[in-house]
């Protein structure tokens, strides 16, 4: 037999009536005044005895049978102090989803909140309600006794929903307690049971905080437990060894799945130290970008990573491509992956690549690597004045160029001697390139190839993604053709623009065959603007 010994004196109507709660502790775990009249249903529909002593008065519980349209109902009756009976408002069907368990959990539940004490008994003491007061030796009847059969085992072995274990981490919102079998670990509040995660839990957390029950003792939202787990990580001083422990565990658990995103204050040094050393892959995901979004503001305080080895010689090759334009390697270069889908970013002494970056060309690289550069040197948004200024330079070169006579290549020669268009296996000599030149004075600077390059640039997806991704040489009877033919836009919104640049301005250009097929179908449809 199972004793619930609990202070105070127990009012009849607090049971046979529903949406009455007395309970004045703030720390109280229930509040709807409805576990005393669940426990009693469910231990009289499971064919077990309750007695309960209060004050003066006794109350012994019991069904009668009652059938109503049709249906047999148990009505619950009590019997006060062994004479007068009543009917009490509810049947053994309250609850009648609910285990034994859950009925002790009720009982408990109300013992814990009344500051009260649970034993096992050999029989009913009705004297066990009797308090004699220590300062005058008067004894008063000031206790409330419930006495139950049936929960004995269940009361033994009630480890499975009753935290007894010592907090091996008391954060501040949360207690960490190590679970005691290979079970998952599971949500208590104030050392009850409240939620069991879909996921496995490492570790049986103790809420300390004040949260909402449901009428059924669980928790109202699973929220609660996340946030209390992760704020108590991430603001009080919590250990490293908590954090990385809780934070790095298996994906399939659900530590792994404790959401950060409702965390609004900087964390702790103490938790930006320790996430700061764990790799991105093998850490709680939601507290990683938590700790990366304070990180980016940052980031010049953190630990370095230098550019991999693997990664060396790209870097190196892109950087020899932008030292003519007066790329000076004054500032530090290195490996992050705090900064999302970005490919770079600067602060005021360093450059930050994500490492998806050397997925780019070289010259893509070094593009990439400049802007950031001139963001530096320049100043925020002055990159492109600078680049705009540089342009109109080697345009003025490019002019000074074009003022200098056009001179033939041998295989020019060889296509306006032999009126062919290109003649790659013929050799031509000496005597014919000067005898042509005899019977044509003008050819240094009227002598014009009879072939182009059609030219297409890829926009990107970012004003410095553009670059030129195919170039095919045509004949001059595809002029107009060409011409006409100046963009082919791809489902993604980016386009391909396309051009003619004449073959004396392309010196020794290399043919980019990649899209002739693409191009080609463009240009057999007729349109000037072709989408795919």
């Amino acid at each position: 037999m199972l004793l619930f010994k609990n202070n105070g004196i127990l009012d009849l109507v607090s049971i046979n009536t529903f949406g009455v709660s007395a309970k004045s502790s703030d720390k109280a775990i229930g509040f709807f005044g409805t576990g005393l009249k669940y426990a009693i249903s469910i231990l009289l529909r499971y064919g077990h005895e309750i007695t309960v002593f209060s004050g003066d008065n006794k109350f012994e519980f019991f069904t009668e049978d009652k059938t109503i349209r049709d249906k047999n109902f148990k009505l619950v009756m009590v019997r006060i102090n062994d004479n007068e009976v009543q009917q009490m408002p509810f049947t053994t069907e309250l609850g009648k989803t609910w285990h034994l368990w859950q009925a002790y959990r009720e009982l408990y539940y109300n013992c814990i909140d009344e500051d009260g004490e649970i034993k096992l008994v050999e029989e009913i003491d009705e004297y066990e309600v009797v308090e004699i007061s220590l300062s005058s030796g008067i004894a008063s009847n000031s206790n409330t006794c419930i006495y139950t059969t049936g929960l004995d085992e269940i009361h033994e072995n009630n480890n499975e929903f009753i935290l007894h274990t010592k907090p091996k981490w008391d954060l501040s919102s949360v207690e960490v307690h190590e679970r005691t079998d290979s079970a998952s670990g599971a949500i208590f509040y104030r050392g009850v049971k409240v939620y069991q995660p879909n996921k496995f839990c490492v570790y049986n957390y103790n809420i300390k905080e004040k949260i909402v029950l449901t009428e059924d003792r669980t928790m109202a939202n699973a929220w609660y437990a996340e946030y209390y787990i992760s704020r108590s990580l991430a603001y009080s001083e919590a250990p490293a060894e908590a954090i990385i422990q809780i934070l790095t565990a298996s994906k399939e658990t659900f530590e792994n799945t404790l959401s950060f995103s409702d965390l609004a204050n900087d964390p702790t040094e103490t938790f930006l130290a320790v996430v700061g050393t764990l790799k991105k892959t093998e850490v709680n995901e939601s507290a990683y970008r938590y700790y990366g979004g304070y990180a980016l503001e940052h980031l010049d305080t953190l630990q370095r990573t230098p550019v991999p080895s693997v990664h060396k010689e790209k870097l190196k090759k892109a950087i020899k491509l932008i030292e003519p334009l007066g790329f000076q390697d004054t500032y530090a270069i290195t490996i992050t992956d705090l900064i999302g889908d970005e490919n770079i970013r600067v602060t005021k002494t360093s450059i930050y690549l994500n490492e998806k970056i050397f997925l780019l060309k070289e010259k893509d690289l070094a593009v990439e690597i400049l802007i950031a550069y001139l963001k530096l040197t320049e100043g925020e948004g002055n990159e492109l004045h600078w680049l705009a200024n540089k342009l109109i330079s080697v345009h003025s070169t490019l002019q000074t160029w074009s003022s200098i006579p056009y001179e033939p290549t041998t295989k020019e020669y060889q296509s306006q001697i032999d009126g062919e268009w290109w003649d790659e296996s013929a050799e031509v000599t000496e005597k014919q390139i000067n005898a042509f030149r005899e019977k044509s004075p003008s050819v240094i600077t009227d002598l014009v190839p009879n072939f182009f390059y059609y030219v297409g640039e890829w926009t990107g997806y970012r004003p410095n993604q553009g670059r030129i991704v195919y170039c095919q040489k045509f004949p001059e009877e595809m002029r107009e053709k060409c011409e006409h033919l100046t963009t082919i836009k791809y489902s993604d919104g980016t386009c391909l623009l396309l051009r003619i640049l004449e073959a004396k301005d392309a010196f020794g250009a290399n043919e980019i065959l990649g899209y002739s097929e693409l191009v080609q179908g463009a240009l057999d449809s007729g349109k000037d603007y072709y989408e795919v």
